[in-house]
């Protein structure tokens, strides 16, 4: 398969021609040393992608022309909207980059009451957007996931979720309900919201919240897995169970 040049545009596109800037100039003279004539496929136009050959190079910027608009055929089937604890380490970048491969529309980081890391870095949303901007280019997905910035705690992060339905699942590490019966109570219209603990396990407190909105427990095995590895098998269980479920659906 040949490669395929993907860059991140979600700008407003007027007319057949594309005038990038600086970073897309170097990245694309400099780095990928292209030619007047060659291919470059813009995404972040929900899921419809350009595909465009280049016109010329300036001196900082690089001017396309687009040949043709297409409709992404691996845009997400399934809103899935995964919420997880911050971890040690760079765990969130990890879980960010794979669970937008995979497909979830959102991403939402909280501060769990077990968490050992406290996420203050200011510059973490910009490097979490830049990450899933990466993980697009990688997958060939048309537009990156929403990231909300790192919620202080539980109550929050149910909060950010859709109200009402039945889509909402914390992963349990003592069991939990099996995937088959959980996915049977979803509707096609709803977010499927999945939520993962720190490593540290989810406390007592939030158990309670969890029954106080209705939130299902959710196993996916016997074994405790590392939070960023439960996040990736997870949502990729999750998304196929319910896929499969709403395809059988008259």
């Amino acid at each position: 398969m040949p490669r395929q040049i993907r860059i991140y545009f979600p700008g407003q596109v007027q007319g057949e021609r594309v005038t990038l800037g600086r970073e897309e100039w170097h990245y694309l003279a400099h780095v990928l040393r292209l030619q007047p004539g060659q291919e470059v496929v813009l995404f972040g136009q929900g899921e419809v992608e350009l595909a465009c050959e280049v016109e010329g190079f300036g001196e900082e910027s690089v001017v396309l022309h687009v040949r043709e608009r297409l409709v992404s055929r691996t845009a997400p089937s399934l809103p899935i909207t995964l919420a997880v604890a911050v971890g040690k380490g760079k765990k969130l970048e990890e879980i960010v980059e794979a669970t937008t491969a995979l497909g979830v529309t959102r991403i939402i980081p909280f501060v769990g009451d077990h968490s050992v890391a406290q996420r203050s870095n200011p510059r973490l949303a910009e490097r979490l957007h830049l990450i899933a901007r990466e993980a697009c280019r990688q997958s060939r997905r048309s537009t990156p996931p929403e990231i909300l910035d790192v919620l202080p705690g539980l109550e929050q992060a149910l909060a950010a979720l859709s109200p009402g339905g039945n889509g909402a699942v914390f992963l349990e590490e003592r069991g939990g309900r099996d995937l088959l019966e959980v996915a049977l109570r979803f509707r096609p219209d709803e977010e499927v919201a999945v939520l993962i603990g720190p490593e540290g396990g989810w406390s007592a407190r939030e158990r309670s919240l969890f029954e106080g909105n209705s939130v299902n427990p959710l196993g996916i095995g016997p074994r405790v897995l590392r939070t960023e590895l439960a996040a990736i098998v997870a949502v990729a269980l999750i998304e196929r169970a319910v896929a499969s479920v709403l395809l059988e659906s008259p």
